[in-house]
């Protein structure tokens, strides 16, 4: 089993409940964003695509495991699925191969108080 640093190899872009999508979690940035990165992985990710979704990329600094998915619970204020998209950099070849297994309800909770942050956020309030 592979451990995953989060403040190194873990980068994060989701929306909250009122809140506008980005990042949440990321090391710092290259030439190209983390955004950019997310949405070349995912050009047409929508709603009613319940799986996840795993891409490996490359980026300036290696190779990432890109990954996409539908929060299992929450809903946006338009009663839309929230979308979550991660990268998982620098890892090796056998987190590829099994990113198919990856449970996402003890991922979102390990992740839960970066996560209830955004989630009270309103884009409406200063």
């Amino acid at each position: 089993m592979e451990n995953v640093v989060i403040d190194t190899q873990l980068v994060w872009m989701t929306c909250g409940i009122d809140a506008g999508y980005q990042i949440l979690l990321a090391p710092p940035a290259l030439g190209k964003t983390w955004v950019d990165l997310l949405e070349g992985a995912f050009p047409n990710f929508e709603v009613g695509d319940a799986s996840l979704k795993a891409v490996e990329i490359n980026y300036e600094g290696g190779k990432a495991l890109a990954l996409a998915f539908f929060d299992p619970e929450l809903c946006d204020g338009s009663s839309r699925p929230i979308k979550h998209f991660m990268l998982l950099l620098g890892i090796n070849d056998a987190v590829f191969k099994k990113a198919p297994l990856l449970l996402i309800p003890p991922l979102l909770k390990q992740l839960k108080p970066a996560f209830d942050v955004i989630c009270q956020a309103s884009r409406y309030s200063s």
